[in-house]
């Protein structure tokens, strides 16, 4: 039986699924997690923080948000009594201390420019001679000249 699964073997959803995985204690924690955030958004801070925020981790030490912005990071810490009491009041643990963390913004990745080739230059500055209109001329040799100035494969 060369494709016969190792007794051991299980699809992977069954390692997400099993309360007694790491990976499904993983998931709990996560979705317990995302529970708190709905409800501290919904009923123990002002609706203009709803969504700029979600809570990290809560033990007896800590309650940590992560914030969205540095805006949104200081309106929070003003309300870390609010946020300790609120806490408690659905999970049971008051937390010693807030700590707001702010979310590491990804930036995204310079726009690569297309190479105009030196066959497309040649067109743009003959199409350039057939115009009367000065600007139009001088927009598509300006376009032209970005041929010259493009990195040589």
């Amino acid at each position: 039986m060369p494709n016969a699964k190792p007794p051991h073997a299980q699809p992977p959803h069954h390692w997400l699924r099993s309360q007694h995985s790491p990976l499904g204690q993983i998931r709990q924690r996560a979705r317990q997690l995302a529970m708190l955030t709905r409800q501290l958004q919904q009923d123990a801070l002002p609706d203009s923080l709803r969504g700029k925020w979600q809570v990290a981790r809560l033990d007896a030490q800590e309650l940590v948000l992560v914030a969205d912005s540095s805006l949104w990071a200081s309106q929070l810490r003003y309300l870390g009594r609010r946020l300790q009491d609120a806490a408690e009041a659905y999970t049971g643990i008051r937390p010693a201390r807030v700590s707001i963390k702010i979310a590491e913004q990804r930036q995204a990745p310079p726009e690569q420019r297309e190479k105009l080739s030196a066959e497309a230059a040649r067109t743009l500055r003959q199409a350039a001679e057939g115009f009367e209109d000065a600007r139009l001329r001088r927009a598509l040799l300006h376009l032209a000249r970005r041929a010259d100035r493009s990195p040589k494969d």
